[in-house]
């Protein structure tokens, strides 16, 4: 073993730096005795390092290495911090000051919270013995939202240490968006948009973001960037990450359209989404939502539509997962009679896409699907696969019957699918509109409403994305087909915005500042009234101009109610009480009715109610601070609790009670492929490790692909004790 030590001093240095990983290098190259060194500088975290190195030669010997590192210092102070805080909450945050010197050590601690309220002292002097440990208990509240930065100080005479380490402090209430969007194209045009903010509204919490688009290649790299920080990781939105990943990286291939960060980031992008989308392919050669979920139609076709189109582009794609897919996709369309019209013409379209000779299973589904009535969805895929099979006069005559379906809004056109009662990606506006440009693309590059399209797709956009990842991806693989067949005019615009009369921002675009406005732009508001507001627009010079800007803001209520329609959730805490039956461990339940203390586990019961069948269901429950998510649970085998494990027994069949579930650092998210009419029940187990009175917010539960279609459970407040 190894020690690494730093030398105390009277006013120490403040270590804030605190890393996983201290150092990575894939390519060490040793002399010829096998010997090579590197240099680097620890992260300032206090802890035992492991080192390891692997070896290989190039006659294939290899050869493995470990050694240990201690880094530490004779008095040093540890924060025990929640990983985050909730606006209103009161909690204790401890320290921890160990002296590892052979002496007695009179310390002075200090304590400052940036951002918190500190409800006593910020100074606190100790008498701690060798080899001994002192806690000391700051008191604090979080009064607002934002970010809270934490510094703790040990001083003795000749030893001291210090660190500081920030988190984030929650919105107290429900979120609430509202978006104002304009296309401008006129060389000096006017917009004016109205809006109220409701009473009960903190105004504290108002935010707004700026996207500004002034070419159409614009919108892909804004698109790009949302996906990319979207947090969960289903099949879905690994696939609607890596489509634009690989659109964006064949568009920059044009020197017009270069962006050297982006093509140095991108290839690692798309390795990482492509080993994922391997890791998720089930058994049978099919996708689910998640890895171990029943195969589903759609996510077949849009796992094999993504990995088909890397492959054209270039990209080494594994041909087993191709032929497994492909042969899933057949598999699929023989066994199920009852597949929803727009799904059937979809792995159709996907089918003619695949290698291999599939002809006769495409022309024979295709003649089943045109005796159907055809929504405009169907309408366009069956298009686009007429046209992949080079049936061209058939492909024009089905866009032709596409063509009156177009609703008119202005100078734009749009498409829609049926109203079946319950919100269903196929009937999603966007993702129709998107997938009928392309059609136009393939069949019709010149036909005069292809413009009138891009430019509605645009003006849909809720700032930088649509309204979910998946019409988002679609969006933006239109939008870039037309790019291939157009080109963006090189904008010279100033844009000015006023709100209720006074000034708010002004801003130049011109080409050379394309790739700053490529990203959302945070607006400082002043002058925002509850109630009623006007936001004015006023562009001058050349380009078409989109603008999309989003309001953000939280309600101030305590104790938010419970809410939702077609969507319920409601939620209850219990405490478990240990007992041993049979010499075996287990817990029974007792609803939570006052404090919990530290080390007590609390049981979390999600009831689900919902009115009609639905697909791809999201549900987010927030954790308190102070507690942490057991992920292990066979520690707490629950009394009476059959969905406990995820799993439910259908007619003596066994199958989950979600597809997925994510812990994340404030919230459990659950992830329901299907969401049967009735009753459901979801829960997890949470360990309390701070003392404190913590704000719980709402769960809420809502339609991934239709996220205006939520409901949500009521605030909760959980005390802990020592």
């Amino acid at each position: 073993m190894v020690l690494a030590a730093y030398k105390g001093r009277e006013e120490p240095q403040v270590r804030q730096r605190f890393e996983d990983m201290a150092y990575w290098n894939a390519f060490v190259r040793t002399d010829g005795q096998g010997r090579a060194s590197v240099s680097f500088t620890y992260p300032e975290n206090l802890t035992t390092w492991r080192a390891t190195a692997r070896a290989i030669t190039t006659d294939t010997k290899v050869g493995e290495s470990r050694e240990k590192t201690l880094v530490t210092k004779d008095l040093l102070v540890r924060i025990m911090s929640p990983r985050f805080i909730t606006e209103r909450d009161s909690l204790v945050i401890p320290t921890i000051v160990h002296n590892y010197t052979r002496e007695t050590q009179e310390v002075e601690c200090s304590f400052t919270a940036s951002g918190l309220e500190l409800l006593d002292r910020t100074k606190h002097v100790e008498t701690i013995g060798p080899g001994a440990s002192a806690r000391i208990d700051w008191p604090v509240r979080a009064t607002s939202a934002g970010d809270a930065t934490l510094v703790a100080k040990a001083i003795a005479t000749d030893f001291s240490d210090a660190m500081q380490i920030k988190l984030p402090v929650n919105p107290h209430g429900m979120e609430r968006n509202m978006v104002l969007s304009a296309f401008m194209p006129g060389a000096d045009e006017r917009a004016t948009r109205s809006f109220n903010i409701p009473d009960g509204t903190d105004m504290k919490t108002l935010s707004a973001s700026l996207t500004l688009t002034p070419t159409i290649g614009s919108a892909l790299f804004a698109g790009l960037a949302y996906l990319a920080g979207y947090p969960y990781g289903c099949a879905e939105q690994t696939m609607s990450s890596f489509f634009p990943d690989l659109i964006v990286a064949d568009l920059i291939k044009d020197p017009k359209r270069g962006n050297p960060k982006l093509a140095e980031e991108l290839p690692k992008m798309i390795e990482k989404g492509l080993a994922k989308l391997y890791g998720y392919q089930h058994s049978d050669g099919g996708w689910g939502w998640w890895e171990n979920d029943e195969t589903m139609n759609y996510m077949t076709a849009y796992v094999m539509h993504g990995l088909i189109y890397a492959s054209e582009l270039g990209y080494d794609i594994n041909p087993k997962v191709i032929e497994r897919g492909t042969q899933s996709l057949k598999n699929l369309l023989s066994a199920k009679q009852d597949i929803k019209l727009v799904e059937r013409a979809y792995m159709v379209y996907v089918l003619a896409l695949a290698p291999g000779d599939n002809a006769s299973v495409i022309r024979k589904e295709l003649a089943a699907i045109e005796k159907k009535e055809l929504d405009s969805y169907s309408k366009a895929l069956v298009a686009l696969t007429w046209q992949r099979i080079g049936d061209n006069s058939k492909a024009r005559a089905v866009l032709e019957s596409l063509k009156k379906d177009a609703i008119s809004d202005g100078e734009m056109v749009y498409w829609s699918g049926t109203t079946r009662g319950v919100e269903y990606w196929g009937d999603d506006p966007v993702e129709v509109t998107a997938t009928t440009l392309r059609a136009f693309l393939a069949i019709s590059p010149k036909d005069n409403v292809i413009p009138k399209i891009v430019y509605w797709l645009l003006r849909e956009r809720r700032g930088n994305h649509w309204k979910s990842t998946k019409d988002s991806a679609l969006s933006l693989l239109a939008i870039a087909e037309f790019l291939k067949i157009s080109s963006d005019a090189s904008p010279n615009i100033e844009i000015e915005f006023t709100l209720n009369g006074r000034k708010l921002e002004s801003y130049s675009v011109s080409e050379k500042d394309l790739l700053e406005f490529s990203s959302p732009m945070r607006l400082r508001l002043s002058g925002v009234n509850k109630g009623d507001n006007t936001l004015k627009v006023h562009k001058k010079g050349q380009g078409n101009l989109f603008f999309s800007m989003v309001l953000s803001f939280y309600s101030e209520e305590e104790g938010v109610p419970e809410g939702g329609g077609e969507l319920k959730v409601h939620r209850k805490y219990y405490k478990l009480i240990p007992r041993v039956e049979n010499d075996q461990l287990v817990y029974y339940k007792e609803e939570l009715k006052g404090p919990i203390r530290i080390g007590e586990p609390l049981f979390v019961k999600l009831y689900v109610d919902c009115e009609n069948e639905l697909e791809y269901v999201m549900l987010t429950d927030p954790i308190p601070a102070g507690f942490d998510v057991a992920k292990e649970r066979d520690r707490f085998p629950v009394r009476d609790e059959r969905f406990w494990g995820g799993y439910y027994d259908y007619d003596d069949e066994w199958g989950y009670m979600y597809s997925g579930r994510e812990i994340h650092d404030d919230h459990v998210a659950f992830f329901m492929s299907y969401l049967w009419s009735g009753k459901r029940e979801l829960s997890y187990v949470l360990e309390p490790y701070l003392p404190g009175s913590y704000h719980v917010m709402p769960a809420k539960i809502s339609l991934m692909y239709y996220p205006d279609k939520w409901g949500n459970s009521s605030e909760s407040v959980i005390t802990v004790e020592e």
